[in-house]
């Protein structure tokens, strides 16, 4: 038999990480545009500006990606999560026999 081994507490922590990840990567449009006030000459700031506005479409898409990845490390995890009590629950159930199975969980042989 093969074990599965999955690292709940990981899984958040990505899922956390990614999420910070996101907050600073949809501020470096704001920080870029500030940059430009104080580069000290008009032609470099016209040009940083225009960098971030250029940016700002492709910023967004990958935001969307990682909010996405974050969401599908929280799934997985929670999906794992539930399957390991439901099938503890059932474990219990058979071992102890029907008379102590919680209401609504079916143990099949």
């Amino acid at each position: 038999m093969t074990d599965l081994a999955v690292q709940g507490d990981a899984l958040r922590q990505v899922a956390v990480t990614v999420r910070a990840v996101v907050a600073d990567f949809r501020t470096a449009g704001t920080q870029s545009h500030d940059a430009a006030e104080h580069v000290g000459h008009a032609g470099l700031a016209r040009r940083v500006v225009a960098f971030a506005d250029q940016w700002d479409i492709h910023r967004e898409r990958t935001s969307h990606v990682l909010d996405r990845l974050a969401d599908a490390f929280d799934a997985v995890n929670d999906t794992f999560a539930d399957l390991d009590s439901e099938t503890a629950t059932q474990l219990r159930c058979a071992a102890n026999g029907p008379r102590t199975r919680p209401r609504g969980v079916v143990v099949e042989a």
